[in-house]
C-alpha cells in the first residue's frame, strides 16, 4: 500500500496534517504538497493557467469534429449559462451567426485560458478551479467520494464551506472521531490516516 497521507481534524474539518503551497515558477501548476508516512510526500496540483477545457474537464481527441466537441461540452456543463457556449454569436432573433459555429471557434474556446477572457464569470471560474482537488482539504473530498452512502451517513461526513460572505473555501466536515474515521479508511483501502484532531500546520 502507498504511504498514507497524514490527516487531522480541524474543528471537524478534514485536512492534511502538514502541507505547503506549490507554485511552479513558469505558472504551469499550483496546489499543495502534503506529508505522508515515512517522511514521504503527496501532491495535489492542477494546471496553473487553466483553459475552459481544463475547468470543465473536457477531453476530446485531436481529430474530434465540431459536433463531437459540442456534445462533449454539453455533457460536461449541461449548458446552464451563456458562457458555456461562448464561442457562438447570435443575432437579435437569437439565431446563430453563420461562421461562428465552426471547429476553429469551438477549439479556440476550449483552449483559451480562463484569465484571457477577463471579467465575470471567468475570473470566478479561475479562482474556483482546483478548490476541491488541489488544497489541504482535498483528502476530504477524496474520502467523501470514495465511501459508500451508508458509511457517509454513519460518519456524518458532508461537504462544507469555510468561506465568508464574499468567499468560498470548500471542505469536508464530519462528526466522527478519528478512531471511527481510521476504521472506515482501513475498511475501504483508502490511502489516508488520521494522526490527531489538533488542526493542520503549514510548513
Amino acid at each position: 500500500m502507498t504511504d498514507r497521507v497524514l490527516l487531522t481534524l480541524d474543528d471537524q474539518v478534514i485536512s492534511a496534517k502538514y502541507f505547503s503551497y506549490v507554485f511552479d515558477e513558469t505558472g504551469d501548476c499550483c496546489g499543495v504538497r502534503v506529508a505522508a508516512e515515512n517522511e514521504e510526500s503527496a501532491y495535489y496540483v492542477v494546471e496553473g493557467n487553466p483553459t475552459c477545457a481544463d475547468y470543465y474537464e473536457i477531453a476530446v481527441a485531436d481529430d474530434a469534429t465540431y459536433d463531437d466537441k459540442k456534445r462533449a461540452i454539453l455533457a460536461a456543463t449541461g449548458w446552464t449559462s451563456e458562457e458555456e457556449f461562448d464561442w457562438l454569436e447570435t443575432d437579435e432573433q437569437g439565431e446563430v451567426v453563420p461562421g461562428t459555429d465552426t471547429d476553429e471557434t469551438i477549439t479556440q474556446w476550449l483552449l483559451r485560458p480562463l484569465m484571457e477572457f477577463g471579467g465575470e464569470p471567468y475570473i470566478d471560474f479561475y479562482f474556483s478551479y482546483g478548490s476541491r482537488t488541489s488544497t489541504q482539504y482535498t483528502p476530504g473530498f477524496i474520502i467523501l467520494d470514495s465511501l459508500p452512502a451508508d458509511e457517509r451517513e454513519a460518519l456524518q461526513i458532508r461537504e462544507s464551506d469555510l468561506g465568508g460572505p464574499a468567499s468560498s473555501v470548500p471542505c469536508v466536515s464530519t462528526k466522527a472521531s478519528i478512531h471511527e474515521l481510521n476504521w472506515a479508511l482501513k475498511r475501504n483501502g483508502l490511502p489516508f490516516v488520521f494522526v490527531d484532531a489538533e488542526g493542520s500546520d503549514e510548513r
